[in-house]
């Protein structure tokens, strides 16, 4: 089974419930609990997501959400390692830099970004896809 970080920002939109954003990203959950590839994300990812539903829900409710999360996605710690490796990156945004090291030291098989393009000057050996690109090739085409 493929191993596929998911950028936090996907994690994020699907919880929010923004509308169409939500069912893009709604595609990717469906793809992690139908066991079409196995999801990762940053321990850094992680945080991000916890912050904006500690905004929204109850401290119990952000527990039950962030243990289901922890259930479905295996976590990528980021140490001094990593940040150190993701500081000398090429890449403009610093939390995709994050996520190229990470998957680099996991040997996970790619990324799958909200946007893509924030990976484009990267020049390591991990694949980076849309949504649309990662349903295409599980064959589970998206829909709107």
């Amino acid at each position: 089974m493929e191993q596929i970080l998911v950028d936090a920002d996907i994690i994020v939109e699907y919880l929010l419930n923004r509308g169409d954003f939500r069912i893009e990203a709604q595609t990717i959950w469906t793809m992690i609990e139908s066991q079409k590839f196995e999801g990762f994300i940053t321990e850094s990812g992680l945080e991000k997501v916890k912050f904006y539903i500690s905004q929204l829900v109850s401290a119990n409710d952000e527990i039950k959400i962030i243990k289901s999360l922890q259930k479905t996605l295996k976590t990528c710690s980021v140490n001094s390692y990593i940040i150190h490796e993701a500081r000398t990156s090429h890449l403009r945004k610093f939390d995709a830099a994050i996520n190229v090291v990470c998957a680099t030291q996991m040997n996970l098989d790619g990324i799958v970004a909200w946007k893509p393009e924030d990976f484009e000057s990267e020049t390591s050996d991990i694949k980076i896809f849309s949504i649309s690109q990662l349903s295409e090739q599980f064959s589970d085409p998206i829909t709107f």
